[in-house]
């Protein structure tokens, strides 16, 4: 289910100092990056909770894999988010098909989705923008987070 593991104390020592060390290589010519859930995984942090109760992201994203259609990918190969087979009919008829419309009215973040995700920010911020407190142009540009 995607949940972030907790590791030995050794192994979290080990890696935050390798972290610390590798943070001086940063230049302008060069960066140093790793997985924003890193930080979560060292401090122990599992769970993420969420305070909206659906997935914006998943209505204009999905997974297409060898088992099939999914919500998203942290839902690969869990069978009640599955929305289809695209072995079987088109992705036409599997987006705007029924069992998509069934998956997307079921789907909760807070229920379903404890685990870190890399599309919290993004619904987060699309949430902003449908109650109006945010705006897709910034300084007069277009602004794409992600979506």
């Amino acid at each position: 289910m995607h949940y972030l593991q907790q590791q030995d104390i050794k192994v979290t020592d080990i890696a935050n100092n390798q972290l610390e060390a590798i943070k001086k290589l940063n230049s302008d010519n060069f960066k140093v990056i790793a997985p924003y859930t890193l930080d979560e995984a060292l401090k122990g942090s599992a769970v993420q909770p969420k305070e909206y109760e659906r997935c914006l992201v998943s209505k204009l994203r999905t997974v297409v894999s060898t088992s099939g259609v999914y919500v998203c990918p942290y839902h690969r190969g869990n069978l009640n988010m599955r929305i289809g087979d695209i072995k079987k009919q088109s992705f036409k008829d599997l987006w705007f098909g029924k069992k998509r419309r069934e998956v997307m009215d079921r789907v909760n973040p807070k229920i379903h989705c404890g685990f870190h995700c890399i599309r919290d920010d993004s619904n987060k911020y699309l949430e902003k923008i449908v109650n109006g407190e945010e705006s897709i142009i910034k300084n007069g540009k277009n602004y794409d987070r992600f979506i």
